[in-house]
């Protein structure tokens, strides 16, 4: 799976977007404040959930994880000139596995939950996440690398053990701002979906 360092440096600048309410669009110059982020859920075992599929706007990429900080300044940036809601937690969905695809042919994208029907424009595209089966879980700690691949491969060895394969892209929605220590480590909260079906793959 990947790395979330870089995901989390963007967090901070995400979280000055999120206050900006519709009716305070024109006002975009001046920097509100963002308010105080609702104490994020403690971190739980793996499990398996049933998720209402959602409608969301997302930004798609393509290459190096390391656009991250271009995707996500893209996306609210673009959003907030479209006039949409931007309350809501933004998230990743990864398609492609660095493990096995070379870093220029990654595919991915970045999004938030966005009202059916809402109406976009370029290069911002409605899409359903359909998946309605996931493993989850909700992790708290550090985003080293050495840490987010240690959660994925107790994700993965839950879903073999489990008698499940995985079905579709993983999604990292982001439950909390991220906390930084006096070293410019930082940590934080995310839940992670990747969805399952029961049985051997065809």
């Amino acid at each position: 799976m990947r790395s979330l360092s870089i995901v989390i440096l963007v967090v901070a600048l995400i979280a000055s977007f999120t206050a900006v309410a519709p009716a305070q669009e024109e006002k975009t110059a001046a920097k509100a404040a963002p308010e105080k982020t609702a104490e994020a859920p403690k971190e739980a075992p793996i499990q398996i959930k049933e998720v209402t599929p959602f409608t969301y706007c997302a930004l798609e990429m393509k290459g190096s994880y390391n656009q991250h900080g271009i995707a996500f300044n893209n996306l609210f940036a673009v959003a907030g000139s479209q006039r949409l809601p931007l309350d809501k937690a933004p998230f990743g969905i990864y398609f492609s596995d660095p493990a096995n695809t070379p870093e220029e042919e990654l595919v991915w994208e970045v999004g938030f939950e966005i009202a059916e029907g809402t109406e976009l424009k370029r290069p911002l595209v409605a899409k359903k996440w359909q998946h309605t089966t996931v493993v989850s879980k909700i992790y708290t700690g550090p985003f080293s690398e050495e840490a987010m691949s240690a959660v994925y491969g107790e994700l993965m060895g839950w879903v073999k053990e489990n008698g499940c394969f995985v079905c579709g892209p993983s999604l990292e929605r982001f439950l909390s701002d991220p906390e930084f220590d006096e070293q410019g480590g930082m940590s934080g909260t995310i839940e992670i979906f990747i969805p399952v079906q029961k049985g051997k793959k065809q």
